[in-house]
């Protein structure tokens, strides 16, 4: 069960929005919750296929109603950051965002592996691959998104409310040593020299300048969906625009 399962208000609103999308009645026939237990993700199936979209959408909802994680100023950020994003090819498509109900409707990408499935499987070429493709597709998100900033600030204008509570990362330290003592816990290599490395990088990045673009912040192996054309990035609300270094760290 997840610990945060549509309600029957956003449930109907919901539907609502379909219908609208659909220029006509929509049935939800299932729903399955994807991603982690605490992660309000749905995919909704459908009793008729949506133009160009198919017979199956993702709802995304609120975690929590004020500024904690989760709250409203994640899913104005993402739906800002999918909108700008839709050039790349990269993204799911944004369908339709309800900043009052609190839920935004997304193009399903599909059931396919993440990175961190080919990290962790027994197919070392298979992991260099998505590694490979998961480089690429943050490349295109940075090379068509670039110049954006005016674009992506009046998408986040136009909510008329606080986007910025809870904004990811603040290119600091803070978390350092605990990283590293689970490092030496687990008996895995050093923490310390990663720190370092990060923290010069992290130097580098700060200053905006003429590789600003569009940056995902959140590329953690679990966001990255590796499928037969490319990898895709998904979970888009920490995004913002930055230096494009920032996303180069999680490569690194």
């Amino acid at each position: 069960m997840p610990a945060h399962p549509l309600t029957e208000a956003r449930r109907a609103a919901v539907t609502a929005a379909l219908s609208w999308v659909a220029g006509g009645a929509v049935a939800v026939l299932h729903e399955q919750h994807v991603g982690h237990d605490w992660a309000p993700v749905t995919r909704l199936r459908l009793d008729r296929d949506l133009l160009g979209v198919g017979a199956s959408v993702i709802v995304k909802h609120l975690r929590v109603s004020g500024e904690g994680h989760g709250g409203p100023p994640y899913l104005r950020r993402e739906a800002a950051g999918l909108r700008t994003a839709a050039r790349s090819g990269v993204a799911p498509r944004l369908l339709h965002v309800d900043d009052g109900a609190g839920f935004l409707l997304q193009e399903d990408l599909g059931t396919w592996p993440t990175l961190q499935d080919h990290l962790l499987g027994d197919d070392p070429p298979a992991a260099t691959a998505a590694l490979v493709a998961m480089a690429t597709a943050v490349g295109r998100l940075h090379a068509t998104t670039t110049g954006s900033d005016a674009e992506h600030r009046d998408l986040l204008d136009a909510f008329s409310s606080d986007v910025t509570s809870g904004a990811l990362y603040d290119l600091g330290a803070d978390h350092w040593e605990r990283v590293e003592r689970q490092c030496a816990d687990l008996r895995l290599p050093a923490g310390r020299p990663a720190r370092a490395a990060v923290l010069h990088l992290l130097g580098r990045v700060a200053a905006r300048g003429p590789h600003t673009a569009l940056v995902h912040l959140d590329l953690n192996p679990t966001n990255v969906l590796i499928t037969d054309d490319g990898a895709r990035l998904i979970d888009f609300e920490g995004s913002r625009i930055g230096h494009t270094g920032i996303d180069a760290c999680f490569l690194h």
